[in-house]
């Protein structure tokens, strides 16, 4: 089995990537998990419309 330096370097990059995503999901997995669907909308809102959020609460 003959690879070269190039194929050998995609490799290393490929699996580095997948276990980056592994990874970023599971923690997206637990942060669903450990907060409610109330919170993460208004988290969500809160990203989106930081404007509407700040003169609220001033």
């Amino acid at each position: 089995m003959n690879i070269s330096l190039d194929q050998k370097c995609m490799l290393v990059l490929m699996f580095l990537l997948s276990y980056c995503c592994f990874l970023w999901i599971q923690k997206c997995m637990l942060f669903i998990t450990f907060y409610s669907a109330r919170e993460l909308i208004f988290a969500f809102a809160v990203l989106r419309m930081p404007h509407l959020y700040v003169r609220k609460t001033l």
